[in-house]
């Protein structure tokens, strides 16, 4: 799976990141998704430290784009009006026929979506891990009560949508014992 920073910096914030590995098994990114989680914020925060240990550990591994990726990424940002992070998070995915990204941003995701892939944000991710019974209900109301409470930037609709959609999974278990 290919992220952008925002799912690594959140679900790290909340030292979820293993959710990610659980679910996909291995996460690539950018080297410009790198810079902007490792070398631009401030590396005195835990999630860096988490975020470095998983790279470390080769659960997270940073890629480079050819040069024809590049350009691609480049005509994606300017099109779509995106940081160079989500641009490339979209390239490297074409680049290694990847169908899934890990984007949280609006315009990214539907640039995404526009170049047929299939967007999954920090929600759908904990959506995913419930689903999967990797993590129990209460958790999920503790994540979503942390990534509210962390200033994670969502509508009013997005988050009625999560919760609709965790009714519904929520349903769908107990159907299913």
């Amino acid at each position: 799976m290919i992220s952008n920073a925002s799912p690594l910096i959140y679900l790290g914030k909340l030292n979820k990141l293993d959710l990610l590995i659980k679910l996909f098994d291995k996460i690539e990114i950018t080297s410009s998704v790198y810079e902007e989680v490792i070398c631009e914020d401030d590396t005195n925060k835990p999630e860096v430290e988490i975020i470095k240990g998983f790279i470390n550990r080769k659960l997270i591994i940073v890629n480079k784009l050819e040069d024809k990726t590049k350009e691609q990424s480049n005509f994606i940002r300017k099109s779509f009006k995106i940081h160079t992070g989500e641009s490339d998070t979209i390239a490297l995915a074409i680049q290694g026929n990847s169908k899934r990204v890990l984007i949280d941003e609006k315009y990214a995701r539907k640039a995404a979506e526009l170049h047929g892939l299939f967007p999954i944000g920090t929600l759908g991710v904990v959506l995913l891990a419930y689903k999967k019974e990797i993590i129990l209900e209460k958790e999920v109301k503790h994540i979503m009560d942390e990534l509210i409470s962390g200033n994670f930037r969502m509508g009013a609709e997005v988050l009625n949508e999560f919760w609709k959609l965790f009714d519904l999974l929520k349903k769908d278990r107990k159907n299913n014992y």
